[in-house]
């Protein structure tokens, strides 16, 4: 299991409304990386993008719902997670970052480097 937080560089693909109660709170969001690579025998770029489910829950939830937009270019800082349940007897499990920091981006920029993280 990935151990500490990382950062990566997305966009804001699609953002759920904002649950729970007055004691829970969670934002669900996806982001789209650009996880794109160069094949060494064709010596070209291939394009690929992974999608990733995030959640942020009671104060950073409340804080990013009416801030973030569809489309939004972002710096993501967060830890790897699983939800966990069973169906008919059989474990499920499904991965998700667990929000820990959040910079939009004033700029798009279509390859990063770790110069480019702002915190």
């Amino acid at each position: 299991m990935l151990q500490g937080n990382f950062t990566i560089p997305a966009i804001i693909g699609s953002i759920d409304q904002l649950k729970g109660n007055d004691n829970f709170k969670v934002l669900q969001f996806s982001v789209a990386e650009d996880a794109s690579y160069k094949d060494r025998k064709k010596d070209e770029w291939v394009d690929k993008t992974v999608w990733h489910k995030v959640k942020a829950f009671n104060k950073k939830a409340e804080s990013y719902s009416d801030k973030l937009n569809v489309g939004d270019m972002i710096w993501l800082t967060g830890n790897l997670r699983y939800d966990k349940w069973e169906v008919e007897g059989s474990k499920r499990e499904k991965a998700f970052i667990e929000l820990v920091n959040l910079k939009v981006m004033r700029e798009k920029v279509r390859h990063f480097t770790t110069e480019d993280i702002p915190f």
